[in-house]
Parts: structure tokens; C-alpha cells; sequence
């Protein structure tokens, strides 16, 4: 029987979850470029190292319960609060309500993805991590797309 990593208890039922940390050894700043439509990009290029491997069993009701219904009601309390704002901007004619729909949307999506199992064990690994340099926490899929993406360079 395993201990659950979000709820801590005993179960027999889940998965477990590999996550890998990386200290951020330096981050370094290209040029700044114009880009089409008048703004600027600036490409930043990270150097991790000293990758750690974790591994933490997820129960099969934390699962369901964070990814299944958790997040999607998230996602959808944020929906219908984007609607009845720019709802109310169109029929009341108010042009500050369409950026705070805007805001609502983006700001809702974004602390929904909060909820994920994904985020809570990226949290997880940092702290277990227990360093005080900088720590990027990654998933096994996102590990093996960085390992990928530099073996080719």
C-alpha cells in the first residue's frame, strides 16, 4: 500500500508520477528584435543542471477528483463569468468591461491550470527539492522534450 502524495492517505489504487527537477544554472538574454506589428521579442536561453528524479504515487480518487471535476468546473465558472461580462459590456455599452472580461477569462484559466494535479506535484518536487537556488520542476514528458531538444542541438 502506497501513501498518496496530495491527500496522504493509504491507497492501493493510483499511479505513479515522475517528476524531475533542475537547478537553473544561468539565464541568458539575446537580442531584442523587432517583430511584425511593432513590438519587440527578446529570446532567453536557460541553462539547467544537476537534474533530479522524483517520484510520487498519485491515488486514483485525487485523480479524479482534481483533474476530472475540480478543473473543469474551474474552467467553466470562468466561461460563464467571461460571457455575462461581455454580455453586460455589449448591452450596457461600457468599453472598460470588455478588458475586464478579458482579464476575468485569462486570469480564471490560468488559476484553474492551479488546480491540476500536474501543478500540485510541480510544487511538491520543488519543496521536496529543498534548495536555495532557483528550481525548475518538470514532468517526465517535458523532461524527455528538453533532453530532446538538446540532443539535437
Amino acid at each position: 500500500m502506497s501513501s498518496c502524495s496530495i491527500c496522504n492517505k493509504e491507497k492501493q489504487i493510483g499511479e505513479e508520477r515522475k517528476m524531475f527537477t533542475a537547478k537553473i544554472l544561468k539565464e541568458e538574454r539575446g537580442a531584442e528584435k523587432m517583430v511584425y506589428g511593432g513590438g519587440r521579442e527578446t529570446t532567453i536561453t536557460t541553462t539547467y543542471g544537476e537534474f533530479l528524479e522524483q517520484r510520487y504515487f498519485v491515488c486514483g480518487n485525487c485523480i479524479s477528483f482534481w483533474n476530472k471535476i475540480i478543473v473543469p468546473i474551474a474552467a467553466v465558472i470562468t466561461i460563464i463569468l467571461s460571457v455575462i461580462i461581455l454580455y453586460l459590456a455589449l448591452t450596457l455599452h461600457i468599453d472598460w468591461l470588455f478588458a475586464l472580461g478579458l482579464v476575468v477569462f485569462i486570469a480564471g484559466i490560468i488559476i484553474s491550470g492551479e488546480f491540476s494535479i500536474h501543478s500540485k506535484l510541480q510544487k511538491k518536487a520543488k519543496k521536496d527539492r529543498n534548495e536555495k537556488t532557483p528550481i525548475k520542476a518538470f514532468s517526465e514528458n517535458e523532461y524527455k522534450d528538453l533532453v530532446e531538444k538538446n540532443n539535437r542541438t
